[in-house]
């Protein structure tokens, strides 16, 4: 009778000794043999626990102490009114002593409360079992026999829904709906899961922890879920079958592996709650009807014992928020008649049973969560949470940011659901490591995805046609999952704030068209977006034209504080490509009406860091740099796996010595290039580390000069894709060889590392200037006559670099600012902690 460790819980655990068998618990037919060891032994050892630690137990013992007691019912409050009203089913022999219904008629305690009528097959001590009936008939049977003992009894229920019902039981008090815990070990594997499924698509199957199944009927569930077409989620006990491990059909689970999981236990309301999931084959336990009205999800009821039948017509008939499940003549319920009821309860078109059911769901559900808000308030609990759904564009630069601005965000409490399309979706979950599945470990985010209007094998490299795709399709399937995730939410679980990419203006769009709080999200440096917003002026000045060509051989100046643009620096500028660039300029050129719509701009960036710059940005509010939480290791929303070897690898080296090179992930060289860099790197006999991307030679795999690898391999680490922060922050690396991706620009500056500039595409070449000519943190490379960097200029480069001790003086400098800013009372923390307010 030790107590068990608390752990810092306001609760304390403990055991006693009940006096059963392990084979007599497990088995339902000794219910009789249970319930009397446990009548006759716990009050002797709840007397002398109750005098140790002044703790309440049994009602009689209560009593006998002088202590107020209370009852708890574990039911419904239809069958608490049944329960309490036994007494008068005997008087008038409505019922037998062995509570058999005596009369054909229904029991019916008041004409006034449908929910108070049962049939004899639906009555809560209903089994073919003699002794099981006697045993359930005692178990009701307590509330009256007990009623002398117990003030009032509380009812995991909700008053507003049941009030007929108790009137019928005056010293009921309704206090639902509470949140259970689990006694099994819980999968959590299964969320990970559910995130990769389409949009409300995904049948939830579990059956508590005490119902049992034949092997046939087994088969014929299985064979209904494979016949529905959709995906499922099936929870599976070990003794599921009969008390046995359970067989499935022959060839079952490889037929569905692409669409079915199967689990011992799972965390059930996290489930319920989760938007993918379409309903809910349930026993009709009435822990799991109060969870899935709680989460307004639609019932198919398969009960088994005792209360589950008056549940399954509370839910069919009363609530009328599910559909039955009928059995056979032969006892089983077929194959059939599973995957025709869930078509009946999902089908669009079947308006009373599909739609009106759904809509009566959600009803119900709203009186559940109000019911619970309202408790919370009455008790100075804070319920208010918020609810952002984010939407990166579909790149590698643009989902990383804000993967880490959805993590900080979630770490403040609020409920985040980030959005991707199917194709980065699969990427994404597809790079998870096997760390970031465990329970401890998994995204404290919700992953779903919508479609971006292309096949899977379309080549999403064509960057007009994905772009226009995405454009034309995936606003209506944004629309159709906010509604779906607000219908199934009470207030404090609504979107309460879209945040989008800049280059996802059409989520902005919706939102508005919603009346929901919306932000854009700048993920590129503040002068390359007051640059952007003065495109309009620009152009009618005669400064660019329609394509966004400059006119001019005088570079486009902002402020005396913000450097010039060239016409080679302009982010739009491919002057090899003319179609790409007029894409690019037709891009920027809608960032004013984007910004428009946005209530707010946030930026990755901090205000010391250009604050002329933010001056020329209505409604920007810098929160950067973005910051890593404890869950970016397992969760970093990556497109590639990322290596962590590189790490150990970094751990053995030389401190300061260990140059980093990484590209970003668009970047491409020629092969020419590549061998240049790679010569270069090797004449400077420092260690490397580089990331060289599978496709970064043009698409393909990097070839490198003959005998390269071997003759730098006691020096060299070459990885896919690195763990970027843990890289920079390492004490071994020196320098940072980069593309100048805003990204990566941050993160550099807030590891202090100095930069080797080598931009390649759009804003890079304006952050290169930055950090070269204003920051003072990093020298550029410069090519030669044929467009290449040589081994010559690298290497040298690299020299000049790690000998300027101005640059590492100024690189130490800023890394103090950035970390200032986001620290307790800085720029950023400050501006973030109102965002988080507002939402």
């Amino acid at each position: 009778m030790e107590p068990l460790p608390e752990e810092q819980s306001s609760i304390t655990l403990i055991s006693i000794p009940h006096c059963v068998d392990e084979d007599v618990r497990n088995d339902a037919l000794k219910t009789v043999e249970t319930i009397e060891s446990i009548r006759r032994v716990i009050p002797v050892y709840l007397e002398d626990l109750i005098a140790k630690i002044n703790h309440w137990g049994a009602l009689e013992v209560a009593k006998k102490m002088g202590l107020e007691a209370v009852a708890i019912w574990p039911a419904g409050a239809p069958c608490l009114a049944l329960a309490a009203h036994i007494p008068q089913l005997l008087q008038h022999e409505i019922i037998s002593n062995d509570g058999i219904v005596m009369k054909y008629e229904p029991i019916m305690l008041s004409e006034e409360v449908p929910a108070c009528t049962w049939s004899s097959s639906d009555i809560g001590w209903t089994s073919s079992h003699p002794i099981l009936r006697k045993a359930l008939l005692g178990f009701y049977s307590i509330v009256p026999q007990y009623a002398k003992f117990y003030d009032m009894i509380l009812c995991n229920s909700v008053y507003e829904l049941d009030s007929p019902v108790f009137k019928l039981v005056p010293n009921a008090l309704p206090i639902g709906p509470l949140l259970a815990r689990k006694t099994w070990p819980q999968d959590s594997t299964c969320l990970a899961w559910l995130n990769k499924q389409p949009a409300a698509s995904v049948i939830y199957v579990a059956f508590g922890s005490s119902k049992m199944a034949s092997a046939q009927q087994v088969e014929e569930l299985a064979l209904g879920l494979e016949l529905s077409g959709h995906p499922f989620l099936w929870v599976v006990r070990p003794n599921f079958m009969d008390g046995s491990t359970v067989k499935f059909p022959d060839g079952f689970k490889d037929r569905v592996s692409g669409k079915g999981k199967i689990i011992e236990w799972t965390l059930q309301e996290a489930v319920l709650a989760h938007p993918l999931v379409l309903c809910f084959v349930s026993h009709c336990g009435w822990n799991s009807t109060m969870e899935g009205l709680t989460m307004g999800v639609p019932f198919l009821c398969w009960p088994n014992i005792a209360d589950q039948f008056s549940n399954k017509n509370y839910i069919c008939n009363v609530l009328k928020t599910g559909l039955e499940l009928m059995k056979g003549e032969n006892g089983i319920t077929t194959r059939h008649e599973i995957s025709s009821k869930i078509n009946t309860l999902i089908s669009s078109d079947v308006k009373v049973a599909g739609f009106a059911l759904v809509i009566t769901t959600r009803k119900i559900q709203d009186h559940y969560k109000n019911n619970l808000k309202e408790r919370q308030q009455d008790h100075n609990i804070s319920t208010r949470r918020g609810h952002v759904i984010v939407i990166p564009h579909a790149a590698q630069g643009h989902l990383a940011p804000l993967v880490k601005l959805s993590l900080q965000i979630a770490a403040h409490g609020v409920k985040v659901t980030l959005v991707n399309t199917e194709f980065i979706h699969e990427k994404v979950m597809a790079s998870l490591p096997a760390k970031a599945l465990e329970e401890d470990q998994s995204p404290p985010i919700s992953l779903v995805s919508i479609p971006d209007g292309l096949e899977p094998d379309d080549d999403r490299r064509d960057y007009v046609k994905m772009t226009e795709s995405m454009r034309r399709v995936m606003p209506g399937h944004f629309m159709k999952l906010i509604e779906n995730i607000n219908s199934r939410s009470n207030g404090d679980e609504k979107i309460s704030c879209v945040l989008a990419d800049t280059a996802a203006g059409w989520a902005l769009e919706v939102a508005e068209k919603m009346g929901i709080k919306r932000a854009a999200v700048l993920l590129s440096g503040p002068a390359s977006m007051a640059l952007a917003l003065h495109v309009p002026k620009l152009v009618e000045a005669g400064i660019l034209d329609s394509d966004g060509t400059l006119k001019t051989d005088e570079p486009i100046t902002l402020s005396e504080d913000i450097p010039s643009w060239s016409s080679s620096e302009l982010s739009w500028s491919c002057s090899d490509d003319p179609v790409m660039q007029k894409l690019l300029f037709a891009y920027v050129s809608t960032a004013a009406k984007t910004f428009k719509i946005a209530e707010q701009i946030l930026c990755n960036s901090f205000h010391e860091l250009d604050p002329s710059a933010m001056k020329l940005i209505p409604k920007a509010l810098p929160i950067g740099p973005f910051s890593t939480t404890n869950h970016f290791e397992t969760f970093a929303g990556n497109l590639w796996p990322e290596d962590s070897t590189c790490i150990t690898w970094l751990d053995k080296q030389t401190p300061g010595s260990v140059i980093y090179i990484a590209l970003g992930s668009t970047t491409m060289l020629s092969p020419n290039q590549v061998g240049e860099l790679a010569l270069g790197l090797e004449l400077t006999a420092l260690p490397f580390l580089w990331v060289v991307r599978s496709n970064m030679t043009d698409g393909s795999t990097a070839e490198f000069p003959k005998g390269f690898v071997e003759r730098v391999a006691d020096r060299s680490k070459l990885v896919q894709w690195a763990p970027q922060e843990k890289v920079l922050a390492h004490p071994s690396v020196s320098c940072f060889v980069s593309h100048c991706g805003w990204n990566s620009t941050m993160e550099g500056l807030t590891m202090g590392v100095p930069f080797l500039c080598w931009p390649y595409f759009a804003d890079q070449f304006h952050n290169r200037t930055y950090i070269c000519d204003v920051w003072k943190i990093g020298l550029g490379l410069e090519k030669d006559e044929n467009g290449i960097i040589t081994r010559n200029e690298l290497s040298s480069k690299i020299n000049t670099l790690l000998s300027s001790d101005e640059i590492k003086a100024n690189s130490f400098q800023l890394k103090g600012v950035a970390r200032k800013s986001v620290a307790e009372g800085g720029s950023s923390f400050k501006n973030f902690k109102g965002f988080i307010d507002q939402i």
